[in-house]
């Protein structure tokens, strides 16, 4: 006699994965023992942003890119897409749902406090004044998303694909944004105090009345952006491309 499971999709969904249903991870770019050469840190953040925009907006699907220790190893890991209305009904704060598709998921006004989309996608959700705090997005696809208003105080969005995303009127402090591209994306008036935004592409974003204080813009490409009224006191610009195509090196 076969019992009926009461199991939400997202509970099924871990169990697999605790059995060992994902794909196994594949390593890309780089051979067993293989360290990577050091060229400088603007080539070196180059690589990094070639990287996220060869990933998750590409071909190839999700990618999760992750940075393992000072060794700066970075591993791409293909995950399989969950079902978008599912994972979207049944996301809640703490939850993991690593390669959801979640494409155009009404995700407003919700506490997913600490929730993990590592390598979600995510291309024109809406999660606007959420509370997103301690959340990672590590590697995922947000192509035109809205995440404005939301509280992302430390979240993770290392090597996430986010151009053209409204992140206008957000907290992002100290949040991770390294290596993600940011291309003509909304952050007026967002509040990134302390974030980390080593080899970030933001070029024609928009960051007027916005707060960098204090943010590590190492690496950062800000060419086309707007800054008109931005606060950068003590923000470190180091090999970042400011935006008249100048390069500014008074922070190294």
């Amino acid at each position: 006699m076969h019992s009926s499971s009461n199991r939400s999709p997202v509970s099924a969904r871990l169990t697999l994965r605790q059995a060992g249903a994902v794909r196994p991870p594949v390593t890309v770019g780089a051979k067993p023992g293989h360290r990577e050469e050091d060229h400088g840190p603007r080539n070196f953040f180059a690589r990094r942003r070639q990287c996220a925009q060869s990933g998750p907006g590409g071909e190839g699907g999700p990618v999760m890119m992750r940075r393992l220790g000072s060794a700066s190893i970075w591993l791409a890991v293909a995950v399989g897409g969950w079902s978008g209305a599912a994972g979207a009904d049944d996301l809640r704060a703490g939850a993991a749902c690593i390669g959801c598709e979640l494409a155009h998921a009404d995700l407003a006004e919700r506490n997913l406090t600490g929730v993990d989309l590592s390598a979600a996608r995510l291309p024109g959700a809406v999660l606007a004044r959420s509370n997103l705090s301690g959340a990672s997005f590590a590697g995922a696809a947000m192509k035109g998303a809205d995440l404005s208003a939301c509280n992302l105080t430390g979240a993770n969005f290392a090597a996430a694909h986010m151009p053209g995303v409204s992140l206008a009127g957000a907290n992002l402090k100290d949040a991770d944004l390294s290596a993600a591209v940011l291309d003509g994306a909304d952050l007026s008036g967002a509040a990134l105090v302390g974030a980390r935004l080593l080899g970030t592409s933001l070029r024609g974003a928009r960051l007027a009345g916005a707060a960098l204080v204090g943010a590590d813009l190492t690496g950062a490409t800000l060419e086309g952006a707007d800054l008109e009224g931005a606060a950068l006191a003590n923000a470190r610009l180091c090999h970042t491309i400011m935006p008249d195509g100048r390069v500014e090196n008074a922070g190294c």
